[in-house]
């Protein structure tokens, strides 16, 4: 189903007791539950790509600015709960829910990651976006290695 919604905008935004990461798309919310919504949240980070697993210029992928910025309020969110929604709640969101989890809990240590049990990695509906989870642990990494995130 996810393929069936082209331009899908990721809402990442703290509520007040805790992180919250929502995933909404304008076909389904009008302009004032937007908002409605919104309120609840004390910051958000909107970003919009495709559910794809490659870079094209017709169907962009989570792009490198995007992956930093959303590796940034992991990082900087670490001790808050997260929730994530996306279109079908398939594949982009559980490749965010992964590198949510590889990032909190194994500082981005993606080895360390791989040979721990996921929940996400174990329910079988969920399909997650490799691209997306390596993008951002990827750009996790380089601000760790530049000494942007202590």
């Amino acid at each position: 189903m996810d393929y069936f919604f082209q331009n899908v905008e990721i809402k990442f935004q703290l509520i007040p007791y805790g992180s919250s990461i929502w995933n909404l798309n304008k076909i389904y919310f009008h302009f004032y539950l937007f908002n409605f919504y919104l309120k609840k949240f004390n910051s958000y980070i909107i970003l919009r790509f495709y559910d794809t697993e490659t870079d094209s210029e017709e169907y962009p992928s989570i792009s490198t600015e995007q992956a930093k910025k959303l590796a940034k309020f992991i990082w900087k969110h670490r001790n808050e709960k997260f929730v994530i929604h996306c279109g079908a709640g398939i594949s982009r969101s559980a490749g965010v829910g992964l590198a949510i989890e590889c990032i909190v809990k194994h500082n981005g240590n993606k080895f360390e990651f791989e040979t721990s049990p996921c929940k996400i990695k174990e329910i079988p509906r969920y399909y997650p976006n490799l691209f997306v989870f390596n993008r951002i642990c990827e750009e996790f990494n380089k601000l760790v290695n530049n000494k942007e995130i202590l």
